[in-house]
């Protein structure tokens, strides 16, 4: 349990628990308890969790929590997160997408399209084609 402390509290500080120059330091610091509560225990941490950390990183093994305890913990017991509702989300906004997608594709073809008829305009037909494009516009 000792150890799994030691790794929440590298996934939650981003530094180990223990600090030393070399192994026989942080051994002493570990054995000290010597933990480094200026890096972790700040404003930004819950109190659960520096709980729940501290009481992993207990060196007495008989004081310290054990799985039981830890699975049962209020940082650990996080109510279920209803991941259908997200789910069924994800999947409105995927269609949402798809559908918008296939309407710029169909509106790049036909500007394409579009494009390729102007370009084959003649001369005469310019005047007709600037009509229609007026009327259009109205």
């Amino acid at each position: 349990m000792f150890a799994t402390g030691c790794l929440l509290y590298e996934m939650i500080a981003g530094t180990p628990p223990f600090d030393g120059k070399n192994f026989k330091d942080v051994t002493n610091a570990k054995r000290e308890n010597d933990i480094k509560k200026m890096n972790f225990f700040s404003k930004s941490r819950t109190p659960c969790c520096i709980d729940l950390i501290e009481r992993l990183l207990d060196l007495s093994p008989v004081d310290r929590i054990n799985i039981e305890q830890v699975l049962n913990h209020p940082f650990v017991k996080i109510e279920p997160v209803d991941y259908p509702k997200y789910i069924e989300a994800d999947k409105k906004l995927g269609n949402e997408l798809r559908k918008q997608t296939r309407m710029l594709e169909q509106k790049e073809t036909f500007l394409e399209l579009r494009k390729t008829d102007l370009q084959q305009l003649t001369e005469e037909d310019i005047p007709s084609e600037h009509k229609r494009f007026q009327l259009a516009q109205a």
